[in-house]
């Protein structure tokens, strides 16, 4: 059985994905009523599921219902992946955050499941030889590397 979480994400994703521009502006409460949840619920869902690794800039204002802009982005913006990754997570990143940007991967048909699981392996906690933070550092770097690659690919073709 779904969660709130997952209809609030299914709905949103819904919207997105059939605006023409993969650009929306909804209000958080229009959203906490349609859901019967507290608007908490809402930027739980906003803040987890909508992530830059899962391809999404949010834009949030408060009051006046709480207005929210989400943009659906394509991997190959790399400027913007690569600004986000520095700004956010100051070229940290975790293994949730590895495997979300891997899965967008596959799902924009830039890797398939095979070269998603090799990458992977290459960039799990087990694999790399340093101290738990140094990791996410270390990752940070790879994955950086790797939009740069796919940016660099695309604009060949």
């Amino acid at each position: 059985m779904p969660t709130i979480s997952d209809l609030v994400e299914k709905y949103i994703l819904n919207i997105v994905k059939n605006s023409e521009d993969g650009i929306i502006h909804i209000q958080r409460t229009d959203l906490s009523a349609r859901f019967s949840c507290v608007p908490s619920q809402i930027n739980y869902v906003i803040k987890t599921r909508f992530t830059i690794e899962r391809g999404f800039l949010v834009e949030s204002k408060r009051g006046e219902g709480g207005f929210l802009k989400i943009m659906k982005i394509p991997v190959i913006q790399t400027k913007i992946y690569l600004d986000r990754i520095n700004q956010g997570t100051k070229n940290y990143i975790g293994s949730e955050q590895t495997k979300n940007f891997l899965n967008r991967l596959v799902e924009e048909e830039i890797l398939n499941e095979r070269e998603k699981n090799l990458i992977w392996q290459l960039l799990k906690d087990e694999s790399l030889p340093c101290n738990k933070e140094e990791k996410g550092y270390q990752r940070g770097k790879m994955i950086k590397n790797l939009i740069a690659f796919i940016a660099n690919e695309e604009e060949i073709k």
